[in-house]
């Protein structure tokens, strides 16, 4: 498998791929491409802007908070959809998401 040195995010749209909302990837560091053997592994970091509060969050510039049960995340052609392991959702202010390159 190769990766082009970062990910491609997207709030996953609610069980339609043409639904899903991309993100705008903010890079951290020095991208460049990577080969990945069969059966090894590559790391990313994504940070989002947090929704502050609880239930009722909301985000420090006034945007509204936007909340996805799930992200897609697109490596080297393919891509995975992740959840969040506490069973809640993604929820993030903003329509970006800071990356780190592949490592």
């Amino acid at each position: 498998m190769r990766a082009a040195g970062l990910p491609t995010v997207a709030l996953a749209g609610q069980g339609s791929p043409d639904r899903n909302k991309p993100l705008t990837v903010v890079r951290q560091g020095e991208a460049r491409p990577v080969q990945l053997a069969a059966g090894a592994r590559a790391t990313t970091q994504l940070t989002f802007t947090p929704v502050l509060g609880e239930a009722d969050g909301y985000c420090a510039s006034g945007a509204e908070p936007t909340v996805a049960p799930s992200i897609v995340l697109g490596v080297g052609g393919g891509a995975l959809q992740l959840a969040p392991a506490d069973g809640g959702d993604f929820a993030l202010c903003g329509g970006s998401v800071r990356a780190t390159a592949f490592r």
